[in-house]
């Protein structure tokens, strides 16, 4: 009985919604009691039929303006506009109302709409709004509107974690997790396509990714220059990675001037090999291997070396900054002095370690820093010194070689003088000779 009457309550409260347009009929009765036509079907007011439904425990079987209606089904219509349907399928507690708010799959909503699935009524608590419109174009198919800054949260109730998308007066931010801290935050002079992602890619500043993230600027529109920043500014200063460029082979890195229509790449070769080189025939490249060597050159001809073992081969000049320009602390030296102490000095022939079989000549840098006291330390021989050295005792050498040369020069001077005394006496002693001959003669 009770049911009864709440279902007829229920038909009442109906039929009044639509007594203005049904000739200002009210209809109350008991659900069996009810049927029949009210209204004619050549009038355009709407009108209220009601038919029976074979099982009697439904609420209500239909509501119908202009043309048949399935049994079971409920319809507000109008003009043959119907505005609701409800089927007799539709699980209890499908749609309720109250003092909070209006309640879809859920018998106790908490919003002023509150949708709720998975808990018998809906398998899903989910929201589509859909325009199937033919004609493409942009449309606005939901608007979030308040006297202030919106708020929209996404919360994961297994995890806790909370996603809100918030907007102030001029931006929009997006927060996790319910902190407060701004994840990401969009203001209001953003330009259009900042971000813009299609079948390609993520596009920074244009419509047209060409790769998977992929930022432009024409100068113009959008951005003033198509640039990237990784910068880390925490005070504890040590090394981190700012960026890993990973695959799954050689990896490239592609340096284009589209003015001058060249390209520079960087790259690591199946052999594990960094390489700088411009690209194209007969142009220059700078490798490094992982054994430790690395090539400068061009046109596939290596004009610098540096070994694994230290050495170092180029095929040209080796040039040493030797500017007075660049220079300070000028003090003379005695040449004979450094003569002296290059005679004191060991040499010997020996061979690196790093390269068995190969004998060299010439001082170890210890003995060659403790008889001159050059260089920047004691493992090491600069060309310059030894260079150095080497003028300076050449020089020492010769101021001995031309004080000999004049010492050499005087003795020859004396030996003539003395051979010219012994052929004077020589041809005196020849005439003395000849005049003893004639006297003897004579006799």
């Amino acid at each position: 009985m009770l049911r009864k009457t709440f279902r007829t309550i229920i038909l009442a409260v109906t039929l009044m919604v639509c007594s203005h347009h049904a000739l200002g009929q009210t209809i109350e009765g008991d659900w069996s009691s009810l049927g029949g036509d009210f209204g004619t079907a050549d009038k355009q007011d709407p009108f209220i039929q009601w038919k029976a439904n074979d099982n009697d425990s439904s609420i209500f079987s239909w509501i119908w303006a202009r043309g048949p209606v399935a049994d079971g089904q409920l319809q507000f219509a109008h003009n043959s506009r119907n505005f609701m349907t409800v089927e007799t399928d539709v699980p209890s507690s499908s749609l309720r109302l109250n003092s909070s708010g209006i309640g879809a799959g859920t018998t106790m909503p908490m919003e002023a709409f509150h949708v709720q699935g998975g808990n018998g009524i809906f398998p899903r608590g989910k929201i589509l709004v859909e325009d199937v419109n033919f004609t493409e174009g942009q449309r606005e198919l939901l608007r979030l509107k308040n006297n202030g800054g919106v708020i929209f949260g996404i919360e994961n109730t297994d995890t806790g974690f909370t996603f809100n998308q918030k907007t102030d007066i001029n931006n929009m931010f997006i927060m996790g997790n319910g902190n407060g801290v701004d994840q990401v935050e969009i203001e209001e002079s953003t330009p259009s396509h900042a971000v813009h992602t299609n079948g390609m890619g993520v596009g920074i500043n244009t419509q047209m990714p060409a790769v998977p993230f992929h930022v432009f600027s024409d100068g113009v529109n959008g951005f003033a220059d198509a640039h990237i920043r990784v910068e880390n500014v925490d005070a504890n200063v040590r090394e981190r990675t700012l960026m890993k460029l990973k695959n799954n082979g050689g990896v490239r890195f592609s340096l284009e001037n589209s003015d001058l229509g060249s390209q520079w790449i960087i790259l690591t070769d199946a052999v594990d090999t960094f390489s700088v080189r411009k690209q194209g025939p007969g142009t220059p490249y700078l490798k490094y291997r992982n054994n430790g060597q690395m090539r400068i050159g061009n046109s596939g001809r290596d004009k610098f070396t540096f070994q694994p073992n230290g050495n170092l081969l180029i095929a040209g000049t080796l040039l040493q900054a030797s500017d007075k320009n660049v220079k300070e602390n000028f003090k003379a030296i005695s040449e004979d002095e450094i003569l002296e102490k290059l005679a004191g000095l060991p040499i010997t022939t020996w061979s690196f370690k790093s390269e068995s079989g190969v004998t060299h000549l010439g001082p170890t840098s210890q003995d060659f820093r403790k008889v001159f006291g050059l260089g920047q330390d004691e493992k090491t021989i600069a060309p310059l010194d030894s260079i150095g050295v080497s003028l300076a005792a050449i020089k020492s050498l010769n101021k001995k070689l031309k004080s000999k040369d004049a010492e050499i020069d005087g003795l020859r001077a004396k030996l003539a003088e003395q051979k010219q005394a012994t052929d004077d006496m020589k041809s005196r002693l020849e005439d003395l000779e000849s005049m003893v001959l004639s006297l003897s003669s004579q006799q």
